[in-house]
């Protein structure tokens, strides 16, 4: 593999990570439950509501958690728990609690009757990063792809 996008968890010394775009944290919600009807919401107001979160093993699981502790003073206690967004997005419109979600990871799932809610009191975002490894050439092939994801990339 020449090349990765995604959010490196910790510094590798072998692996350059070349910015690409942030990726902001959002809260999804079924459309009746009143949070759903703000543009905006601050993250204690999380704590009414019953959590989907991802596993343990997911990205964005830590810092979901730590933010939501912070800004609730409550311990993060999930109803569920899923491995992948499509199951979360599935949970939530069936009713079955709230999620937080890096809003790249619901970009072309369905979301007929979930509602994307912004979250602020923090803003919370993430780097998504193009990584290579510092040691070995890209192909002509890889370069042109990174060059083209750099002058392509959403503002």
């Amino acid at each position: 593999m020449e090349i990765a996008i995604g959010a490196l968890p910790k510094p590798d010394p072998d692996l350059e990570a070349t910015p690409y775009v942030k990726d902001r944290l959002i809260a999804l919600a079924l459309e009746s439950w009143p949070i759903a009807r703000k543009r905006t919401a601050a993250w204690r107001s999380l704590a009414e509501y019953p959590i989907v979160a991802p596993s343990r093993e997911s990205s964005t699981r830590e810092t979901i958690e730590r933010t939501y502790e912070k800004a609730t003073g409550k311990r993060f206690l999930p109803v569920f728990e899923t491995a992948y967004w499509l199951t979360t997005v599935a949970m939530v419109e069936a009713g079955l609690g709230i999620a937080v979600a890096p809003s790249h990871a619901i970009t072309h799932l369905s979301t007929a009757r979930v509602r994307v809610i912004k979250l602020a009191q923090p803003v919370v975002s993430r780097d998504i990063d193009i990584i290579t490894h510092r040691e070995r050439i890209l192909s002509p092939a890889a370069r042109a792809f990174v060059e083209h994801l750099l002058e392509h990339r959403a503002r």
